[in-house]
């Protein structure tokens, strides 16, 4: 599995999880930063990637939502927020990374896929 994390994943989580061995990218690492959404969403789904974002705009955009769909995305999110401190966020991917990309394997995707605070999907 490809992932290609957005914006709101700090580029140094990216960095500890290919550290880890984990393929992964970020938005910055392959365009504009301002790139909009429903531009990058249907080029990384084309290519089979696995987008992963701790906002929660699938389901509070309705159009988003659309877009993810008719794109047959697979999108995960994480509850991860500004808020928390890197080393937080640090602590919940190397935690519970295993068991979302486990899950992932398992899952039928595409979809939207949210990982709880103790990394299972639902």
């Amino acid at each position: 599995m490809t992932f290609f994390f957005d914006n709101c994943v700090p580029i140094g989580l990216v960095h500890i999880l290919r550290i880890l061995g984990v393929s992964a990218v970020h938005l910055s690492e392959r365009m504009d930063p301002t790139t909009a959404d429903d531009t990058w969403i249907p080029q990384v789904a084309a290519e089979g990637r696995i987008i992963v974002t701790s906002n929660d705009w699938p389901h509070k955009e309705p159009a988003m939502d659309k877009i993810v769909q008719q794109v047959r995305a697979t999108v995960v999110y994480l509850p991860m927020h500004r808020d928390q401190k890197l080393w937080q966020q640090a602590e919940y991917l190397v935690r519970h990374w295993p068991r979302i990309t486990q899950e992932l394997e398992a899952a039928r995707r595409p979809g939207f896929f949210r990982a709880t605070e103790k990394g299972r999907l639902r």
